[in-house]
């Protein structure tokens, strides 16, 4: 039982190293947490949105890995995603990026319209 809990706590371990590499390494994931903690002042606000944002992630991937997992014939050991369904998942990301690029540019020029004002 013990080698069991050790087992369990080893593999949650390495997701979540594995997650943390992972969004170190994603140039879509770096982008993400530039556009949400700029143009904040108070580093707590930038470091709750990224986290809000790593959650939100997470919880994602948690929820279409599970999907996959489920459709997939567990007897192989391995999850094969659909091709068409990679197509979607990448097209609904750079819908999202868009989304993110665009509000970005709104806050800034938000923030520089306050700066000019109070000038």
């Amino acid at each position: 039982r013990v080698q069991h809990n050790m087992a369990d706590a080893e593999l949650v371990g390495k997701g979540i190293v594995l997650g943390v590499v992972h969004v170190l390494t994603g140039p879509d994931h770096l982008s993400a947490l530039a556009t949400l903690s700029a143009n904040h002042e108070d580093i707590r606000v930038a470091f709750s949105l990224g986290i809000r944002w790593g959650v939100g992630h997470s919880l994602g991937l948690l929820i279409v890995g599970s999907i996959f997992i489920s459709l997939t014939n567990t007897a192989a050991y391995a999850v094969e995603v659909p091709e068409t369904a990679s197509r979607v998942c990448e097209g609904i990301v750079g819908v999202f990026m868009l989304l993110l690029g665009t509000y970005g540019l709104v806050r800034a020029i938000r923030k520089r319209q306050n700066n000019d004002q109070t000038m």
